[in-house]
């Protein structure tokens, strides 16, 4: 992860200004998404994690809270973990009493079996390499209530590359930063691929969703939803 943390940190370094959506990336040719897409987006995370009052939600790579500090208001509690010190420093400052946000690397921290109701993983998934994603979905299974729901936004679609890199100069730009082991957005992910290593990590009900079409990354990214499944199955 040392590549994104990198990456993250030069881009908090040079921001210009305090916008929460800028911040964290959520921009189109440089302006940072509205209110009413962001209304948008919170309502539909929450309704697909089906949240619950007495619900215990761990929020993965949350960045600076955008949505933590949000379905904070729709849950008993939410833990919140980011690699970035300056991000989860902007998240504790806005002081809701039932978000608790934590320093760690996704790749490395640990928590009890069955701690959470529901876990989220927005926008971040396409920072781990293959060999991560893997692993963290075995550990996120091992996180969950039996029923529990992982929620995963915005995975990049390996089946429509080609639809960000939609010309010749993105391409050549694809090609050589691959090369040289700095991806411009990250992983891209096949949604069979997905499903299959989410049945194999121990969820069940596993599926790819479309993003609404007025959604900026709806062209190339797609959302992933399942839950943990309530008995033990072996694998194989």
């Amino acid at each position: 992860m040392s590549y994104w943390k990198r990456r993250w940190d030069r881009h908090l370094d040079g921001l210009q200004d305090d916008d929460p959506c800028r911040q964290v990336g959520r921009t189109l040719h440089q302006q940072p998404m509205g209110a009413t897409m962001f209304r948008s987006m919170l309502a539909r995370v929450v309704d697909q994690l089906e949240l619950q009052p007495d619900h215990r939600v761990l929020d993965l790579c949350c960045g600076n809270g955008l949505l933590s500090t949000e379905i904070a208001a729709h849950c008993r509690s939410v833990l919140a973990v980011d690699f970035s010190h300056e991000l989860i420093k902007q998240m504790a400052a806005q002081r809701r009493l039932n978000v608790t946000a934590i320093v760690a690397d996704a790749v490395n921290v640990c928590f009890r079996p069955a701690s959470f109701d529901r876990i989220l993983v927005a926008a971040a998934v396409q920072q781990f390499t293959e060999p991560e994603v893997i692993r963290l979905f075995e550990r996120m299974a091992s996180w969950l209530k039996p029923g529990g729901i992982l929620l995963v936004t915005d995975v990049l679609d390996s089946e429509r590359i080609w639809r960000f890199y939609d010309t010749e100069q993105r391409r050549g730009l694809y090609f050589e930063q691959t090369m040289a082991g700095a991806p411009i957005l990250g992983t891209w992910i096949n949604r069979t691929w997905l499903r299959h290593l989410a049945c194999h990590a121990g969820f069940e009900q596993c599926v790819p969703m479309e993003q609404p079409s007025s959604y900026w990354y709806s062209h190339y990214r797609f959302d992933f939803v399942c839950r943990r499944r309530t008995r033990h199955m072996a694998r194989g």
